[in-house]
């Protein structure tokens, strides 16, 4: 999502180390590995280079919490 949204806002992998003070070559290589692993401040850094935010919400769930735990 993060790699989408860059490429979607114009910007290169140049612009975001730029704006996140760090090197380009930390960039690429957060973006080789999708990001994996990466804490949420750290995404939100990114999102914030990119002028973009990230809303979550929790919802009650269609089946039943029986119904939920079944499904693990």
């Amino acid at each position: 999502m993060l790699v989408a949204l860059r490429i979607a806002n114009g910007l290169s992998q140049k612009d975001i180390a730029q704006k996140r003070d760090t090197s380009e070559a930390q960039v690429s290589r957060d973006e080789r590995n999708e990001y994996h692993g990466i804490t949420v401040e750290r995404a939100q850094r990114v999102l914030d280079a990119m002028g973009e935010s990230l809303t979550t919400r929790v919802a009650d769930s269609p089946v039943g919490p029986a119904e939920a735990a079944a499904e693990w």
